[in-house]
């Protein structure tokens, strides 16, 4: 498996964010998208419903993500990006910034 390879999404970051000691290998991108709910065993989930869960899951994931110490700016990346946005590649240089990783002992 080739470091270059790797990708780091919104999911990934919500795993990275309950570690003590937070790193990626070199080469990694982190990339993150919009969020919505989907769900492909219930596809006729009215909108309105859909939207609110969103908003839901949306204020649950920036409350966590705050008390594990990641910075604000993340989720207002991926709010911003809205549903069917094209993703945001957030730069190595970035994720110390935003506390997606932990500085180097």
């Amino acid at each position: 498996m080739s470091a270059s390879n790797l990708i780091c999404d919104f999911a990934c970051v919500l795993a990275l964010a309950g570690g003590v000691h937070r790193s990626l290998p070199p080469g990694t991108k982190v990339v993150l998208g919009s969020r919505s709910v989907r769900n492909r065993l219930a596809p006729n989930i009215p909108a309105e419903q859909r939207e609110s869960l969103t908003e839901y899951f949306g204020e649950q994931h920036r409350k966590y993500l705050n008390e594990m110490g990641i910075a604000p700016d993340l989720v207002d990346i991926v709010d911003g990006i809205g549903e069917g946005g094209r993703p945001v590649v957030i730069p190595p240089s970035d994720w110390a910034r935003l506390h997606i990783v932990t500085p180097s002992q």
